[in-house]
């Protein structure tokens, strides 16, 4: 029982981690979604090229 709640609260602490990546909240927030979507492209287009 123990791991399974220590699991559920990593699962829910990497939830949050993404959240905040891709909502992110501030003074740079649009900057710091723009270059998460960029990022995310170039793993795309490497990907395909690989």
């Amino acid at each position: 029982m123990k791991e399974v709640v220590q699991r559920e609260l990593f699962q829910l602490e990497e939830d949050v981690k993404l959240l905040d990546e891709m909502y992110s909240q501030g003074e740079q927030a649009e900057t710091t979604w723009a270059l998460t979507v960029l990022g995310y492209l170039g793993k795309l287009v490497l990907g395909i090229l690989k």
